[in-house]
């Protein structure tokens, strides 16, 4: 998955003061912010491609975590891409439908082993239009 650090200092505080902030520059979110966090982000003009959650413990990230039935899991999800005549507009508003859902439906407390149910964090990959076109 592409990793989206570039315009990280540029997000507006609204979008920054609730989130983990890993040193390399990426954010993650509670469950409780997600969803306005990619209206947000939308409204921005940014395209949401896909996230994975992360469980941060003692400002550690662990991207691989312990599942209840005992083995281990990543969870991570992609948007579809953009279709050739799609304009920029309707692909961000498709991403973030596609993004809402996922989530909506992903329910990580009820697979995650219970260490890391209160630390459970949403890392979203999103792009500009620009940025897209560079990938």
């Amino acid at each position: 998955m592409i990793k989206k650090y570039k315009n990280n200092d540029r997000l507006p505080e609204i979008l920054t003061h609730n989130a983990f902030h890993e040193p390399n520059g990426e954010y993650a979110w509670k469950k409780d912010d997600i969803i306005n966090i990619l209206n947000e982000l939308a409204k921005l003009n940014y395209a949401t491609l896909g996230g994975e959650i992360w469980g941060v413990k003692d400002n550690k990230i662990y991207g691989v975590l312990p599942s209840k039935s005992g083995g281990i899991g990543v969870y991570s999800w992609h948007s579809k891409p953009k279709k050739e005549n799609e304009d920029w507009n309707t692909f961000v508003q498709k991403c973030l439908r596609e993004n809402i859902e996922t989530i909506n439906n992903l329910h990580p407390e009820q697979k995650i082993n219970e260490e890391f149910i209160n630390h459970i964090y949403y890392n979203l990959c999103y792009v500009d239009e620009q940025e897209y076109k560079e990938l």
